[in-house]
């Protein structure tokens, strides 16, 4: 479907405001066959729910803390039966710490807080100073385990500057874990 001209490219970060941009992607939704991740899964031989485990989910610090280890996988974590990897989490900063080459952060989403990790360059200027204590951010990336504690490090964290945004996460986060727990309860 075409977008309409008044529907924003950027709004919410390039989001439309709907799932179905993932669809065929490897994202959300199942990839129908012949697919933008067939090749891979016919090349693995097809398993049900490769492909997927590198798409990007939504979720909350609750979600993160309760998930369970994926067995075999390091630093892969199971939500719904479905294995994370990559996540996005938004939630407002409530501690820094910043350095030369790391800024960390402490998010709190209202449901928990967790450690996110942002390895930046020395050079990287416009990395600097974008987020401050009390902002709500938007934080993309991965989980890790370091001594036991699972904390995220970010491949980009960006403030937040359209608080609808807060709302369609939510919502969003609500969505896929539906969505998955009824794949998984078919399963």
């Amino acid at each position: 479907s075409a977008r309409t001209a008044h529907s924003s490219s950027t709004m919410y970060g390039g989001y439309d405001g709907s799932a179905s941009q993932f669809a065929g992607q490897g994202g959300f939704l199942p990839t129908p066959a012949g697919g933008a991740t067939a090749g891979a899964d016919g090349a693995a031989g097809g398993a049900r729910g490769q492909g997927r485990a590198e798409s990007l989910v939504p979720l909350t610090v609750k979600q993160l803390e309760t998930s369970v280890n994926a067995s075999g996988v390091d630093d892969a974590f199971k939500v719904n039966g479905e294995e994370v990897h990559n996540l996005t989490l938004l939630g407002k900063v409530v501690k820094e710490n910043v350095s030369a080459t790391t800024q960390e952060y402490v998010i709190d989403d209202g449901t928990g807080t967790v450690n996110v990790k942002r390895w930046v360059d020395a050079e990287d200027e416009a990395a600097k100073g974008a987020v401050a204590v009390g902002q709500y951010v938007r934080v993309y990336g991965h989980v890790r385990v370091f001594q036991g504690v699972r904390s995220v490090i970010a491949f980009n964290l960006r403030p937040v500057t359209d608080f609808n945004e807060i709302t369609y996460h939510f919502l969003e986060v609500v969505y896929c874990n539906a969505h998955n727990g009824a794949r998984a309860a078919a399963a």
